[in-house]
């Protein structure tokens, strides 16, 4: 409710004509003030009317932005990375698993993984894959990879096939007869996931 009523009117009424006011715009402790604290308190709220009837210009701070273009339902697929520098590298996967990963200007190759140096499989690739993946087991064994493309031949550094066994130290020396009864870990190669495997 907008209160009607000048300040100088309010300070010419009686605690009952103020009290009246009060009451008809709902102040809140009317009840327990006295003539001066109601008079106070329906200025404060004349005033507060006064300034809310002020109309003043809207300002916002959000600011239009231009329409979003559609995007593409199909997700586009990300390039592979490009190299100046051809190479070959082998990354042990699982004890049973190896990912070849080459960048090598050709159409074929051949692809060929040592165990220790002695060849373990050989495999004809694509050299538009890029990467290859090699079912070899060979625990704690050195693996390298070779890829031959036009007669050039790239040559992976080696490195160490893990395990699939836990093994325990234990303090003290170990007797040679029980070392003669472990039986020597072999390699075991395999050709694995033929074609396009990426």
């Amino acid at each position: 409710m907008r209160l009607k009523i000048k300040i100088e009117d309010l300070e010419k009424m009686t605690k009952r004509e103020l009290y009246q006011i009060a009451r008809e715009i709902n102040l809140k402790g009317r009840g327990r003030m006295r003539k001066a604290e109601l008079l106070e308190a329906l200025k404060r709220e004349l005033l507060l009317a006064e300034k809310s009837a002020v109309e003043e210009p809207i300002t916002s701070n959000i600011v239009q932005l231009e329409p979003v273009e559609e995007r593409k339902t199909e997700p586009e697929e990300l390039p592979l990375p490009t190299y100046e520098e051809e190479f070959i590298t082998l990354i042990p996967v699982n004890p049973e698993l190896s990912l070849t990963v080459w960048n090598v200007k050709g159409d074929k190759g051949i692809l060929r993984v040592y165990v220790e140096g002695a060849p373990a499989l050989e495999v004809p690739v694509e050299i538009g894959w890029k990467r290859y993946y090699v079912k070899i087991r060979a625990p704690f064994r050195e693996l390298t990879a070779e890829l031959i493309v036009n007669g050039r031949v790239l040559r992976s550094n080696p490195v160490l096939a893990p395990s699939d066994e836990i093994f325990i130290e234990v303090p003290g020396e170990i007797r040679e007869e029980l070392l003669s009864s472990v039986p020597s870990p072999g390699f075991e190669g395999r050709f694995g996931y033929g074609g396009n495997n990426g």
